[in-house]
């Protein structure tokens, strides 16, 4: 029997994709910018195609295997995960910029960053 030198256990099944999912879940940040879900999504399931290409490549069972694990990923999860991912960044690039100029029209006498400074203070006094 041939020993095999590690097999990898798929991401979505160890105990760090828990921790991740809880991390994005806690952030929340579906509630503000779109895309956010499928693009968090995307990257651990293409974890979870690497992983699975490493193994096929350890086992060498098929040469066929590892090809089929690549153009599978890349196809998949890869290529779903580059647009949902810009999509989610520029969701939040405009969020932010519209939160920006929030701050800025709030009270002119003051500069943006000011506000933003009083702002994030009197939230943090409000959750406290």
């Amino acid at each position: 029997m041939k020993q095999y030198d590690e097999i990898w256990e798929p991401f979505t099944l160890t105990s760090y994709y828990d921790y991740s999912y809880a991390f994005t879940e806690g952030l929340a940040l579906d509630n503000y910018y779109r895309f956010s879900t499928a693009c968090i999504d995307n990257i651990f399931y293409a974890l979870d195609d690497y992983f699975y290409f490493l193994n096929n490549l350890t086992l060498e069972e098929n040469p066929y295997f590892p090809f089929m694990n690549f153009t599978g990923g890349v196809a998949q999860n890869l290529s779903e995960g580059v647009g949902n991912c810009f999509l989610f960044g520029d969701d939040a690039v405009t969020y932010i910029q519209e939160q920006w100029q929030s701050f800025a029209d709030s009270n002119p006498n003051l500069t943006p960053v000011v506000n933003f400074i009083i702002s994030f203070i009197f939230t943090q006094m409000g959750n406290a």
